[in-house]
């Protein structure tokens, strides 16, 4: 952008509409009820995070250990484990 102006009135128009249009909209409604919908929601989340900190944990911990030469034949004799490596 070349000017600060679209940025200045986009956050002007979000201001005004945070602080007065909006509460003044929302004064004789009633709030949504979204306790199962965040339930769901959580699960989700915390699947999600499991599924992440599981590949991460393979990637660092099984992958890495081989590629770095840890698991090398000065810690291990047995000839069929080696030739897996």
């Amino acid at each position: 952008m070349d000017s600060p102006f679209p940025t200045l009135l986009m956050v002007a128009t979000y201001l005004y509409f945070m602080i007065f249009l909006g509460p003044k909209l929302m004064e004789n409604r009633k709030p949504f009820k979204l306790n199962s919908v965040l339930v769901v929601y959580n699960a989700a989340q915390t699947l999600f995070s499991l599924v992440m900190f599981s590949e991460v944990f393979i990637h660092i911990f099984f992958h890495l250990y081989i590629n770095l030469n840890l698991f090398s034949n000065k810690f291990c004799t047995n000839q069929s484990v080696l030739e897996l490596l």
